[in-house]
């Protein structure tokens, strides 16, 4: 064998190794769950659905939440169930983006935050020098809405998108962990 050879066959096995460690210690939790999954248009009727059965906490982490004045579709149905929730004495928490540069994502997010605070919702944004993609909404401390779907017109009704409902008290336990430390 060549030098070239034997380099190269070193550095996959080293690579392979990488990958085999990093996989064996990853901080990462398995939990049992029921699983559906909900592309497109699939995800309102559900999310609506869950919201309006919320009974104790509400906890989102949403990239973008363009809200509309029309409360009778996509993210405009959203607002005013969680707005509902939250005259339920429901807790409802939630993290945004923010950016440096004021960008339109922030101020259709500062738009919605300034609402859903005058309607007794704790709102939160991420630090501007990250980039908070994270789409992910937690129920009663055990149903978790994750997946690519933003709360905008476009992604509920136009957009090809996917998210999971996932029935877990372990898994909920886990995405509010993550969500609470978006600040």
């Amino acid at each position: 064998m060549n030098s070239h050879r034997i380099k190269a066959l070193a550095l996959i096995f080293a690579l392979v190794s990488f990958f085999i460690y990093a996989n064996v210690t990853a901080d990462t939790n398995r939990h049992q769950a029921e699983v559906t999954i909900l592309p497109d248009g699939k995800l309102l009727p559900e999310l609506i659905r869950d919201i309006a059965e919320a009974k104790q906490s509400i906890y989102i982490a949403m990239y973008m939440f363009k809200s509309y004045d029309n409360v009778n579709n996509g993210a405009g149905l959203i607002k005013a169930s969680l707005v509902k929730a939250a005259k339920r004495s429901v807790k409802v928490y939630i993290a945004l983006d923010s950016s440096k540069d004021g960008d339109f994502i922030e101020k259709e997010n500062k738009k919605l935050g300034k609402y859903l605070l005058k309607n007794n919702i704790q709102v939160v944004y991420d630090s501007p020098d990250n980039r908070m993609h994270t789409k992910a909404l937690v129920i009663d401390e055990r149903i978790s809405y994750i997946g690519s779907h933003n709360y905008t017109n476009s992604a509920l009704k136009y957009n090809r998108e996917m998210t999971v409902r996932i029935v877990s008290e372990e898994a909920s336990r886990d995405a509010i962990r993550h969500i609470k430390s978006i600040k």
